[in-house]
């Protein structure tokens, strides 16, 4: 049970070799591919990026499920990360089982569970010149929340790509302000009031003390279908541990 995410494009013939089995009777897949409109909008190109730790997790998960649901031998899935062309395949899913039946059950399953589970974000580019993120939120599961983050893996490449939102009150910050990170300070008491306008071409990650308070305002938002935001896992603390890990790599 594999999966990948890859920076290049995807190619069945690659994905299919070595993929087999004495015992399955059947093989099933699917690929998902870059399609020229969404929403009414004309689309030249997609852009993927993805939390891998978070997904490869995931998606453990997920094939461990399939395999207790459905009497599959194998599966293995790909998804594109970076640029896309139209046309190009965005994911891939492959299921060995015994029969048929297993097989489509399987793979309708795992697709399913990757668009609705994986960390896996797309913005979509339009012929207009505009371009913005779609809502790609993974959905809660026992282990992770679907609208939280936690960033100690993660590149600083990556988190830079991310505007850091603090809804700490002003008193909070006397005492321990955050300097390790440039950051947009939006109190909660103020929020509604000053009407913090979400660019939807842009990811936000809020946080505060704890993680309790950004995470019953993310979860509101995204109610609100605002579905480019996430909390920070662990609050202020992971902010600070991120920075220590990554401080002595360097």
């Amino acid at each position: 049970m594999t999966f990948q995410l890859s920076s290049t494009p995807l190619k069945d013939t690659d994905l299919r070799r070595g993929f087999t089995s004495p015992q399955a009777g059947a093989f099933n897949c699917f690929e998902g591919r870059a399609r020229d409109h969404s929403g009414g909008k004309s689309v030249t190109a997609l852009e993927y990026e993805a939390h891998e730790p978070l997904c490869r997790k995931e998606a453990k998960k997920m094939f461990q499920e399939a395999k207790r649901k459905f009497n599959i031998i194998d599966v293995k899935a790909a998804h594109r990360i970076g640029r896309l062309k139209v046309g190009e395949t965005a994911v891939w899913v492959g299921v060995l089982a015994a029969h048929r039946d297993d097989s489509f059950q399987a793979c309708r399953y795992i697709i399913d569970e990757i668009k609705s589970r994986l960390p896996i974000w797309k913005k979509e580019y339009y012929a207009d010149g505009d371009s913005g993120w779609v809502g790609c939120p993974p959905k809660e599961s026992k282990e992770s929340s679907p609208v939280s983050i936690e960033i100690t893996s993660l590149p600083k490449k990556e988190l830079e790509r991310f505007i850091l939102v603090d809804i700490r009150e002003a008193v909070e910050l006397q005492g321990n302000p955050v300097r390790e990170v440039k950051c947009v300070h939006l109190p909660l008491s103020q929020f509604e009031k000053r009407r913090f306008r979400f660019d939807q071409s842009k990811r936000y990650v809020i946080f505060c003390a704890k993680g309790m308070r950004s995470l019953s305002l993310v979860e509101h938002l995204r109610k609100e279908g605002i579905t480019n935001v996430f909390s920070l896992q662990g609050g202020i603390q992971a902010i600070r541990d991120y920075f220590k890990i990554h401080d002595k790599k360097n």
